[in-house]
């Protein structure tokens, strides 16, 4: 059933973009995704990827383009940061000793996932390694300030989101209001249960 539901998706998808604009044509970007305007941005090597959710990226501004943290009037601008995905939870490589608080097997099952994330990933990107990152904002991740953004990927001619492709290959799971988490360590990753430590 999971299967030929991605399987639509993916087919309808395509139809939609088959006929659809050009990368440099902006008129399928959602006017919420260009209201706090976008800039360029570029992943240059695979370790550049922390994390399914997470990557050390090279952004592009201009004059007037909201890159948070960056101060001048300069013709062009390469920044380096530290940029998360808004809005997706993906499984963790557990590699801090933190993480690990959990049975053996929940582990694995993390990490597996984890792994088939990165290599997901890094197979939709490392054709182009060029992204459209919009809305900009600082947040404090464990105490480091970093950047977050919604991302669009040049894949195929075509800006795809970056977010929505992750969680319809099932490689992310939407962030929670409520401040619950996902429990990759799990069979069918369900909400975390609370008496298990994470």
């Amino acid at each position: 059933m999971r299967l030929s539901w991605i399987f639509l998706l993916t087919i309808l998808a395509s139809l939609s973009l088959a006929s659809g604009p050009g990368p440099d044509d902006d008129s399928h970007v959602s006017e919420s995704e260009s209201e706090g305007g976008w800039v360029y941005g570029k992943i240059e090597y695979l370790h550049d990827v922390l994390a399914p959710n997470a990557y050390f990226m090279v952004l592009r501004a201009h004059p007037g383009q909201p890159v948070p943290l960056i101060t001048g009037g300069y013709t062009t601008t390469d920044v380096y940061a530290v940029v998360r995905l808004r809005g997706v939870d993906t499984p963790r490589g557990l590699q801090v000793s933190e993480d690990r608080n959990r049975p053996h097997d929940w582990l694995a099952q993390e990490r597996d996932r984890w792994d088939a994330a990165m290599r997901y990933l890094w197979n939709v990107i490392a054709p182009t390694r060029t992204f459209k990152v919009h809305h900009l904002k600082v947040v404090d991740e464990a105490g480091d300030k970093i950047l977050e953004g919604d991302m669009q990927v040049l894949l195929g001619g075509q800006w795809m989101n970056l977010a929505l492709m992750l969680l319809g290959d099932g490689h992310a799971r939407p962030v929670q209001e409520d401040g619950s988490q996902w429990d990759w360590g799990m069979e069918t990753v369900p909400l975390l249960n609370p008496n298990i430590p994470k």
